[in-house]
């Protein structure tokens, strides 16, 4: 890509920039969170301003949005999560961000299932994964996963397989349906540090405490390569 096709978003930002997420409802609306301001700065690409900025509650380290695009989750390095919510004040008002009644959940990550009524979180000392629902928090599933603690988390675009990974080294494979393990894959030599589906559903990216990154056929379980991340 060349500098000159690229668009430069300023002023909601007064210092560094460490995480953004796209709202999954418009491709122009997007979110960028700073952890030295403990802000998060709300943009429409429509715009040259910022549409909003909201001062949190916490540091936010990593952000993600419900499916509905009407909720945002915040996770702090001290493995707090944090919600924030679009909505009126008054009949008159304008829609805008605001922090949730909904008090602090312990956990490290956590993202929206693809229906948007459900939470997975991971905690870095449990062992366990936690599936609430949304948006009561009450908790759903929990099944064992790693030992040592969990750390990364990534739903398969089909809708059948959610993937865990840990300090253990190992990927499981979690029916959807039954929160069952499925299937282990173990091509990693160091700790996991974060999952990626490909588009379809056919790949896993998985990203550890080494130099490289594994590339892995899922329905088949092949392994395809190692790519060098220097």
């Amino acid at each position: 890509m060349e500098y000159r096709s690229a668009s430069l978003f300023s002023g909601g930002h007064s210092d560094d920039v460490d995480y953004v997420s796209w709202n999954p409802t418009h491709p122009d609306l997007f979110c960028s969170s700073s952890q030295r301001e403990r802000r998060i700065v709300f943009w429409d690409t429509r715009q040259s301003r910022y549409a909003q900025q909201c001062n949190t509650k916490a540091v936010p380290a990593q952000t993600n949005y419900s499916p509905d695009g009407r909720s945002l989750l915040y996770a702090s390095p001290n493995h707090h999560l944090f919600f924030l919510e679009l909505g009126k004040e008054g009949e008159e008002a304008k829609e805008t961000w605001r922090h949730s009644d909904k008090d602090a959940l312990t956990g490290s990550t956590a993202m929206f299932n693809h229906v948007g009524d459900g939470i997975i979180l991971t905690h870095h000392s449990e062992h366990t994964l936690r599936i609430l629902d949304y948006p009561s928090l009450k908790l759903r599933e929990s099944p064992a996963a790693h030992v040592g603690g969990c750390v990364a988390v990534a739903l398969d675009p089909r809708g059948r397989y959610l993937a865990s990974g840990g300090f253990d080294s190992i990927v499981n494979m979690f029916d959807l349906n039954e929160w069952i393990c499925a299937r282990t894959i173990t091509v990693s030599e160091n700790a996991i540090n974060a999952l990626s589906f490909s588009y379809d559903g056919e790949y896993l990216a998985i990203a550890n405490a080494g130099n490289y990154i594994d590339i892995v056929r899922i329905f088949y379980y092949s392994f395809v390569s190692s790519e060098s991340s220097s």
